[in-house]
């Protein structure tokens, strides 16, 4: 709280007519939440594997993960992935919808022109009002035949 020594101040009239001139003190108090703002930002994905097969499974084994990076906000968050364009052939199989690193994997041709889905994150801010943040990244799954 900050007190601030005041300059003279009118008081409301008391009769018709009449006012009164006082010196007082005027309290003054800011409050902060000591909260940031809600912010994500997530890595793009890139995995390739070669064979010699016209198609083969993208990385090999397991995933490739993206890394998603919340600041601010109170916590905890929950975390809601979406597709929001398609690459040619089989689509992606993501490894974790509602995961913070989520993972994709996919069979993929060399006959494949576009290798890259768009996928957008939303994080909600469960301890702050469910306020929400977003991010799309890019997903690359790149298959070469060796024969």
């Amino acid at each position: 709280m900050i007190f601030l020594p005041s300059r003279n101040i009118w008081t409301p009239q008391r009769k018709w007519g009449q006012r009164k001139l006082q010196r007082g003190i005027i309290c003054a108090t800011a409050v902060y939440s000591g909260k940031e703002p809600l912010l994500v930002s997530g890595t793009n994905v890139n995995a390739s594997e070669e064979g010699f097969a016209v198609s083969g499974r993208v990385p090999s084994t397991g995933s490739a993960f993206t890394n998603v990076t919340v600041t601010g906000g109170i916590g905890p968050f929950t975390y809601a992935w979406t597709k929001q364009t398609d690459a040619d052939g089989p689509d992606f199989v993501q490894s974790g919808a509602t995961l913070k690193n989520n993972g994709w994997y996919g069979t993929r041709s060399d006959l494949n022109l576009d290798n890259t889905e768009t996928w957008k994150v939303v994080v909600t801010d469960t301890g702050d009002s469910n306020n929400t943040a977003e991010d799309t990244i890019s997903v690359t799954l790149i298959w070469t035949n060796l024969s």
